[in-house]
């Protein structure tokens, strides 16, 4: 990537060799400009010749972006935030920047993290098994279809991204899948419960069985959680999880603010 300063893209060959060194930070971008590359957009700041900062501005949610704010806080990336309504995950210094574009829209701390492969996996449990693209009708009726995290529920082909569910007889009564499976590194995520099987065990289920799969294969499993839910943050700690990174999570839902 020739020159500095704000470059729309981003350097294939240095996104894949930082992704290999810091996953959680850089899977989803390299994944979906390896796999989406219409629905996927980048824009770069370089300095010294060498990439400081992108925005992964992801465009494959009908109604909302979605975008990952990754390295420096450097303030030329502002011009470049969606449009409300939109999702954004940024780094910790700069999400006061963000509310300066946005004001008064409250954050949420979200921490990255990564499942030692060293720690204990519990049993595999029963009724949890990986769906096919026969249960893709169970799908839409489980997530909350108004968190654009889930809506993707609607969408998605049991049959080409892993996804893993717990079943209560023939019921489906929580669900988590893979959107990202590079060879080095899984993202899960979507990980959903129905509010009367809480407390039950189901997601640490099904998340455990994603992690099996994915180490099967030689990849680490990671993941996002925002910090105050204490309850997953728990039961991901339990099979192995540690953070390694935080963020802050802001849903923008209002007309932008110029």
């Amino acid at each position: 990537m020739a020159g500095d300063g704000v470059r729309s893209g981003v350097d294939a060959i240095w996104l894949e060799q930082v992704a290999r060194r810091s996953p959680v930070e850089h899977a989803y971008a390299l994944w979906d400009l390896l796999q989406a590359p219409d629905r996927t957009r980048f824009v770069s700041i370089v300095r010294g010749g060498i990439p400081r900062a992108y925005l992964l501005l992801w465009h494959g949610h009908p109604g909302t972006v979605i975008a990952h704010w990754v390295g420096e806080a450097d303030p030329l990336l502002l011009a470049s935030l969606p449009a409300p309504p939109c999702v954004l995950l940024v780094p910790e210094p700069a999400a006061p920047l963000v509310r300066t574009r946005h004001p008064g829209l409250v954050g949420s701390p979200t921490l990255l993290m990564s499942r030692n492969r060293d720690a204990a996996m519990p049993s595999p449990s029963n009724g949890v098994r990986r769906l096919t693209g026969r249960d893709r009708g169970l799908l839409p009726d489980l997530a909350e279809l108004d968190s654009p995290m889930r809506a993707g529920y609607a969408r998605l082909d049991p049959d080409r991204e892993p996804v893993w569910g717990a079943f209560e007889g023939e019921r489906l009564v929580g669900v988590a899948h893979a959107p990202v499976t590079l060879p080095f590194a899984w993202v899960i995520a979507g990980v959903y419960t129905r509010p009367e099987h809480r407390g039950r065990g189901v997601a640490q289920a099904v998340t455990a069985a994603l992690c099996r799969q994915a180490e099967s294969l030689g990849a680490i499993a990671t993941l996002f959680v925002r910090e105050e839910n204490v309850a997953a943050r728990r039961a991901y700690e339990k099979l192995g999880f540690r953070s390694v990174g935080r963020k802050v999570w802001f849903e923008a839902t209002g007309p932008r603010v110029a």
